[in-house]
C-alpha cells in the first residue's frame, strides 16, 4: 500500500474511508512510522467454548492525527499474509459499522481518541488462539501502531450431570457462582473505583483475587470481596477486570468485565472550567479598574470646577 500526502487532507489507507477486508501489513509499503498513539484491546471473554460468542473492544487515543481518517485492523498473527482473523477459526460477525463484517475498520475524522467493537464466535479447535489490533494513520506521514496480543483459550466445558451435590464417583458438583456487581460491562470508568463481587457457594471460600490483565492486584482471604482501583494508575482505554473464587474443595471459578478509563476528559473539563474561571476574574478586575478610574476621573472634573 502506498499513501502519499499531497494536500491537506490525510488518508489511512488506499483513498482513506474504505473499511474492508485487509491483511496485516497492507502491502507492506506505508505505515513503517511508529505512532505515539496508546492502542488497546480487551474482550468480553477470554475463555470462550469453541463457537462461543466474544465481543472485542479497541481503543484508540492521542497520536498524530487529528481531523483525519483512521482506521483499524484486528487480526490473528502480525504475518504479512493469512493475518486474517477467519485463517485462525474466528468468525467476525460484525464490524464496528454493524451491517458489515470486516476485519478493517475505518472512521473519517479522528478527533484524539474513539472505540471500535467487533462481534465474533471463536474458533471451534481447543487451545490458545491469539488477537491483536493495529491502528493507521497519517497526518504529515504514515504512522502505525500494533496493541499487545490478546490470549484466548478455548475451552471445552463439562457438567456430570450430578444432582446431590456428588456425582457417583465422589466428584463435587458445587460449583460456586460469582458476578461482578460493580463496575459493570464496558463501563466507561475515571477516578476511584470500587470492584465488588457477587459470590455463590456451598462450601467456604478460601480464596478470593482480583486481576487487571494479567497484572494480580491483590488475594483475599475473607469476606467482603471487593477492591478499591485508582484508576490514575492504569493506561487511559480498555482494561479487563477478572475476578477468581476458590473454595474449600478447590473449586476455581471466575468473572471478568472490560472497563474503559477516561481520566484524561475530566482533566480536560477542570482545565476548562479553570481557564473560565480566570477568565471571569480577569474580566471582573478589568470592569472594576474601568470603574475606579472613570470615578477618579470625574472626581477630579468636580474638585476642578469648585476652584473655579
Amino acid at each position: 500500500m502506498i499513501a502519499v500526502v499531497v494536500s491537506p487532507t490525510i488518508l489511512a489507507y488506499n483513498g482513506g474511508v474504505s473499511s474492508q477486508d485487509l491483511e496485516y501489513d497492507c502491502g507492506g509499503s506505508c505505515h513503517k512510522a511508529v505512532s505515539t498513539s496508546t492502542i488497546t484491546i480487551a474482550a468480553s471473554n477470554v475463555t470462550p467454548e469453541p463457537g462461543g460468542h466474544v465481543t472485542l473492544w479497541v481503543n484508540v487515543s492521542g497520536g498524530e492525527a487529528s481531523d483525519s481518517p483512521l482506521g483499524v485492523m484486528i487480526v490473528s498473527s502480525t504475518s504479512t499474509s493469512d493475518s486474517q482473523p477467519s485463517v485462525d477459526g474466528w468468525t467476525i460477525v460484525a464490524d464496528p459499522g454493524g451491517s458489515t463484517s470486516f476485519n478493517y475498520y475505518e472512521i473519517e475524522s479522528y478527533t484524539g481518541s474513539c472505540s471500535f467493537m467487533w462481534e465474533l464466535t471463536a474458533p471451534t479447535a481447543v487451545g490458545l488462539h491469539m488477537l491483536y489490533a493495529r491502528e493507521m494513520h497519517g497526518d504529515g506521514g504514515m504512522y502505525a501502531k500494533d496493541s499487545a496480543g490478546l490470549p484466548f483459550t478455548v475451552t471445552v466445558y463439562t457438567d456430570d450431570g450430578g444432582d446431590d451435590g456428588g456425582d457417583d464417583d465422589g466428584t463435587d458438583t458445587n460449583i460456586p457462582t460469582i458476578v461482578i456487581t460493580s463496575p459493570s460491562n464496558a463501563e466507561t470508568v475515571k477516578g476511584n473505583v470500587t470492584v465488588s463481587v457477587f459470590v455463590d457457594s456451598d462450601d467456604p471460600i478460601v480464596s478470593a483475587s482480583l486481576s487487571i490483565g494479567r497484572t494480580l492486584v491483590s488475594e483475599k482471604t475473607a469476606p467482603p470481596f471487593e477492591w478499591f482501583i485508582d484508576t490514575t494508575n492504569l493506561t487511559e482505554g480498555g482494561h479487563v477486570f477478572t475476578v477468581s473464587v476458590t473454595d474449600s474443595t478447590g473449586d476455581t471459578v471466575t468473572d471478568e468485565v472490560v472497563v474503559f478509563v477516561d481520566n484524561e476528559s475530566e482533566v480536560v473539563s477542570m482545565l476548562e472550567w479553570l481557564v473560565t474561571m480566570l477568565g471571569g476574574t480577569v474580566a471582573i478586575i478589568s470592569i472594576s479598574g474601568i470603574m475606579i478610574v472613570g470615578a477618579l476621573y470625574l472626581r477630579k472634573r468636580m474638585i476642578a470646577r469648585r476652584v473655579r
